[in-house]
């Protein structure tokens, strides 16, 4: 048989930590399937009791899309357990040991869904107090659920203040902020420990690698960790500042509140974002470097050579040999013999004569045509101004006007 705590019935282990285990259940009254934590390590007292069960009753008042639902809570054979609902993902501890290949901008989103969580419940009255990767749920479709409020406190309560006492202790220390060492914790401790978590998912370690509780609370009141543009200088300057304002010492020092961190955190994601659409004519446009080079995939197509005598001075308003095109070319460009070939064929000369290579073909004035037998030429502005051309050897021809 199956075993049961309260009317629920394990299906099987989830996982285990710190604070308790969880185990997937089967809800039998609304035929559903949830997590059912059992919270161990405590030793379960009239006053433990209370305090569990006031802030369950706390959390489960929280409904935000990034907090996770509390169901039911109770207690079975001095065990207290939570309900919650059933998820599907990683957490996000399991994400950066695994070093999970996210692209920055879906990190940012997991950090500003992070604050905005937080900054609800820290309008509703509730600090969590232990704020780490452990206890930040990433769903498959990418939504951050935040787990475990209240269960610090009551291990606070549990084990009377003493931190080395729980196995909680080295997932949650990395992330602690000082002043709640010293047993003062407020909205701005989460704040610390979202700062500390960001470090890490951002830059691949942790803010502070003491291998014990008592060296990591020695780092937290006399070190200060390496700036995050240090150990990722790939990072945005912005960013790193964000992180670092968040880790602040002195609790003064740091963001107003979450919501504030969370504006800035978007203002970040939003310029990478516009940052990507631009298209790369863009950046060349405001590269100077780049400004004047073609895209490589783009080439010239080279151009047929023509005569020097085309575009001189000298020859306008006269009969202009053009070069024959290249083969490339689509259309084939007529060949318009100069006045001595047409001096010495007294006559236009055609396709069929020996005399002119290559095709041959005449133009037409582009206003009148010549009335004697004469070749049109090309024209421009310029030839008005000049007296008829003449050839030596064909008094009779003369460009049209």
């Amino acid at each position: 048989m199956a075993e049961r705590i309260g009317k629920y019935e394990v299906v099987e282990l989830i996982g285990r930590g710190g604070m308790g285990t969880i185990y997937r259940a089967r809800d039998s009254v609304l035929e559903r399937s949830v997590a059912l934590k059992v919270v161990s390590s405590l030793e379960v007292t009239p006053e433990l009791r209370v305090r569990f069960f006031r802030e369950a009753q706390a959390c489960a008042r929280l409904s935000h899309l990034n907090i996770v639902t509390i169901h039911d809570m109770g207690e079975d054979g001095g065990r207290l357990f939570i309900v919650m609902e059933l998820l599907e993902g990683e957490e996000l501890r399991q994400l950066i040991a695994w070093r999970a290949p996210l692209a920055l901008e879906d990190k940012l989103a997991m950090l500003r869904q992070l604050c905005d969580g937080l900054f609800f419940a820290h309008q509703k009255g509730i600090v969590h107090r232990d704020i780490k990767p452990a206890n930040i749920f990433v769903v498959r479709n990418g939504r951050v659920k935040i787990l475990d409020f209240g269960i610090a406190q009551i291990a606070a309560a549990a084990t009377q203040g003493d931190l080395t006492r729980t196995g909680m202790i080295m997932g949650t220390i990395r992330y602690m902020a000082p002043e709640q060492v010293r047993g003062r914790a407020d909205h701005r401790s989460d704040m610390f420990s979202v700062a500390a978590v960001a470090y890490e998912l951002l830059g691949g370690r942790p803010p502070f690698t003491g291998q014990d509780p008592l060296q990591i609370l020695e780092q937290l009141r006399t070190e200060v960790p390496p700036r995050l543009s240090e150990i990722e200088p790939s990072l945005p300057p912005e960013l790193s500042a964000i992180v670092e304002r968040g880790m602040q010492t002195e609790p003064d020092s740091r963001f107003a509140d979450l919501g504030q961190m969370a504006r800035e955190l978007e203002l970040v994601r939003r310029k990478l974002a516009d940052e990507a659409k631009q298209a790369p004519v863009h950046r060349q446009l405001l590269d100077p470097d780049h400004r004047y080079k073609a895209p490589v995939d783009q080439r010239e197509t080279p151009r047929p050579e023509t005569p020097a005598s085309v575009h001189t001075a000298s020859n306008i308003g006269e009969p202009v040999a053009l070069a024959e095109p290249s083969a490339a070319s689509a259309t084939p460009m007529p060949i318009i013999p100069t006045a001595p070939q047409i001096s010495a064929l007294g006559r236009a000369p055609t396709a069929s004569d020996p005399r002119v290579s290559g095709p041959v073909r005449t133009t037409r004035a582009p206003r009148k045509q010549i009335n004697h037998g004469s070749v049109a030429c090309l024209s421009s502005r310029s030839s008005r101004a000049r007296p008829p051309l003449r050839s030596s050897s064909s008094p009779s021809m003369r460009c049209g006007r």
